[in-house]
């Protein structure tokens, strides 16, 4: 039950937190809207790895392998947050969402290239995912019967590629987190480590690059910036007390629903069009996705 609960919150706070990520990116850049919900994150993180005892733990247990690879991990996920950003700032939510969401196939890849086994559930999974994510992508056609501006259309396929990019960074993170740095630290430390290493990769590449990191100015994006964070961070807390008290599996399955949910808001609230090709290829992302758990 604890599992089921777990997995079922963590979907839904994924889910709305990957929709307002949309608006904030779109309104404040992907730099500043990645830099600032993250650090209201860390906030939620901090307290919860507080109240666990999992900070004292892993300072008396790490070992140096242990931490190289956990910080491997975050600074991972700090570009893979930027890039992720950048999709839904740019793409249909409902379709990089499920692009996204299928970061779990490249886990199942790197998995498999260090000598994990591949059952026909994962094959499958993989297989129907690949697809979704290939038929997600293509761009409108005028037999499609949906007109998008040229400069709109660019804007989506730049969406789509940050988003493939984001998927796989995504599921090398994840691998790293679930081969090395969970089984060490558990879910937490690595996610508030996360936070505290992303927001330095954030700063490097955004100086490089003269992108402005001033805080949100708006009361919509304090609330967007303030509503991503802490609905990432519950997602995250919520995940990893369920791991920690049940069925990883199941966590892990009903999790992925997450995506389900953006692409849901993205359909109902914001009204986007897709092709048929599109609804194919996100039906079918959503379809296998699940399988990869």
């Amino acid at each position: 039950m604890i599992a089921i609960v777990c997995g079922l919150l963590s979907a839904l706070c994924w889910g709305i937190s990957d929709w307002l990520a949309r608006g904030i990116s779109s309104s404040m850049g992907s730099f500043r809207a990645q830099l600032w919900s993250q650090l209201t994150g860390l906030v939620g993180l901090g307290v919860a790895v507080v109240v666990s005892g999992a900070g004292h733990e892993a300072l008396a247990a790490g070992t140096p392998r242990a931490w190289g690879f956990t910080l491997l991990y975050a600074g991972i996920v700090g570009v893979a947050a930027l890039v992720f950003f950048e999709a839904f700032g740019k793409g249909k939510v409902a379709v990089v969402a499920p692009i996204v969401g299928a970061y779990g196939a490249v886990s199942v890849a790197w998995s498999l290239a260090f000598g994990a086994s591949l059952s026909l559930p994962v094959a499958v999974g993989l297989a129907i995912v690949v697809a979704g994510v290939v038929l997600a992508s293509m761009s409108p056609d005028v037999d499609d019967g949906v007109v998008v501006d040229a400069a709109l259309a660019a804007r989506h396929r730049r969406g789509v590629i940050a988003a493939i990019g984001a998927a796989f960074l995504f599921g090398t993170a994840f691998f790293l987190l679930g081969r090395e740095a969970a089984p060490a630290f558990g879910s937490l430390v690595p996610a508030m480590l996360s936070r505290l290493v992303g927001p330095v990769v954030l700063g490097t590449i955004a100086t490089a690059l003269g992108a402005s990191l001033a805080p949100p100015t708006s009361v919509s994006d304090r609330l967007g910036v303030l509503g991503s964070g802490v609905l990432s961070s519950g997602a995250v807390v919520a995940t990893g007390y369920g791991v920690q008290h049940g069925d990883v599996a199941v966590v892990a399955v009903l999790g992925s629903l997450s995506v389900v949910v953006t692409v849901l808001i993205a359909l109902v609230v914001l009204q986007e069009r897709l092709t048929r090709r599109q609804w194919l290829g996100v039906g079918l992302a959503l379809l296998g996705i699940p399988l990869l758990a």
